[in-house]
């Protein structure tokens, strides 16, 4: 006989397991993208990559690439440290004929807006439509990481959080209303231990974000800051677990994974990393290079080590469902240096052999998402696409005064997916379901 207590029991699991389910572009658990942001510039050393050219490297068919343009869009500077132009339009916004790869790869596509306060309207309703064409014209999932790294003071729109979260949902809602299968990523940069860089005043609030990221980088112990980031010390095992969830000096104080992805049940993403091989560094015209300590090799995969290759770390962190290698040397300042960094798992055959190896063996256990090749398009096809791209564009600048007036995310679930991730929050675990009704026949 099934006792009252029992049946209780069983009708809350069974509650609990129809608001299960994913978040927008969220794969299963247990599976995870990974893909790159190239130097596709003209730009020393890394420059001239393209997504084929990294496909081809690591020998899988990376799952995501990263880009980036401004708002409102402008053309970057054709020197340092951009080397850019070419890979923008003649308005600024981003020439997807890098991504020449040939698969349905996730775009991954980080804005940075001028500044907080003056962003015009019509300047986000043309994010939100170039959000849409996009999706219609390339067939791809598309990531918008809007303001990132926003806890810094780096960044021109830093600095004032009210003014940011209010620049954030309304970006949010413009972009929703006409692309709603785009997930947002809010990605700060990790705090330090001395809580410097604090994330909760800049939260713009859970349903208002689909993803959370960090920027996460192996650049050194912050003991004896900057001499330790001029100098290649090997990343600790748990170094990327210290900054995700304050378990170290290395990260924060505040659990970012306590508090962001499992208090509000976000996918989580690192947003950009890599392990630093330091090359050199300068202060004013005095050059000097770099001990390479470990070797190149085991600077850069040590941070990957850290955490994709770590199963212990993946375990923990069931969350993290996708990975963002920065692949580009790097001038970077530290205080009075300008230090040469080389973050790149292609930037010398071993390690990109190395790495090979080992996503590799995670392929092979089945963790991994890849892109799947697709036709190619005749010019018959992307005229058909454009011109219904363009029919799209009319009818919704007809409607744009209305896209950043409701702040309204209730339809932030409506998604299409567009490759093999799994649906939005509502669905159902199959295999939940089952365990239950097992238990409940056994009860009776």
């Amino acid at each position: 006989m099934l006792h009252a207590n029992s049946f209780s029991i069983i009708l809350a699991l069974l509650a609990s397991s129809l608001v299960q389910g994913l978040a927008k572009l969220e794969p299963a658990d247990g599976k995870l993208i990974f893909g790159a942001w190239f130097d596709s510039s003209t730009g020393p050393v890394s420059g001239g990559e393209t997504a084929a050219s990294f496909n081809k490297k690591i020998g899988f068919n990376s799952g995501v690439f990263q880009v980036y343009q401004h708002l409102p869009p402008r053309l970057p500077k054709d020197g340092p440290p951009d080397y850019d132009t070419k890979n923008h339009n003649a308005d600024g916004t981003i020439n997807l004929d890098i991504l020449n790869e040939g698969t349905d790869a996730a775009i991954f596509l980080t804005i940075y807006p001028d500044n907080s306060t003056g962003i015009a309207d019509s300047d986000i309703n043309a994010l939100a439509i170039q959000c849409r064409t996009i999706i219609n014209t390339t067939g791809r999932n598309l990531f918008i990481r809007f303001g990132p790294e926003m806890n810094g003071d780096w960044m021109s729109y830093s600095g004032n959080p009210t003014a940011y979260i209010a620049l954030w949902r309304k970006v949010y809602t413009a972009v929703n209303n006409v692309a709603p299968s785009v997930a947002f990523v809010w990605s700060p940069n990790p705090d330090t231990y001395q809580g410097i860089y604090p994330y909760a005043p800049y939260w713009p609030g859970p349903d208002y974000v689909d993803w959370v990221g960090l920027s996460t980088y192996w650049k050194g112990f912050q003991d004896n800051y900057p001499y330790s980031y001029m100098k290649n010390s090997l990343c600790p095992t748990d170094y990327t677990a210290q900054v995700l969830d304050a378990k170290g000096q290395q990260g924060s104080k505040v659990s970012f994974y306590q508090e962001y992805v499992l208090k509000y049940d976000k996918p989580f993403v690192i947003s950009e990393g890599g392990g630093a091989f330091q090359l050199a560094y300068s202060e004013g015209s005095n050059r000097t290079l770099v001990d390479p300590g470990p070797g190149r090799t085991q600077m850069v995969m040590g941070f990957w080590n850290s955490n994709i290759f770590n199963p212990d770390f993946m375990n923990a962190y069931p969350k993290v469902k996708m990975a963002i290698s920065f692949e580009i040397w790097k001038l970077e300042a530290e205080q009075q240096f300008a230090t040469e960094r080389d973050f790149r798992i292609i930037g010398d055959d071993a390690t990109a052999s190395t790495f090979r190896t080992a996503i590799m063996k995670l392929d092979d256990a089945g963790h991994m998402i890849w892109a799947k090749v697709v036709p190619a398009k005749t010019s018959a096809t992307t005229a058909a696409e454009q011109t219904t791209a363009a029919v799209t564009t009319t009818t919704s600048a007809l409607a744009t005064s209305a896209l950043v007036v409701t702040q309204n995310p209730s339809n932030k679930d409506a998604v299409t997916q567009k490759t093999s991730y799994s649906p939005a929050k509502t669905s159902i675990s199959l295999t939940l379901l089952l365990s239950i009704l097992i238990i409940a026949l056994m009860l009776f």
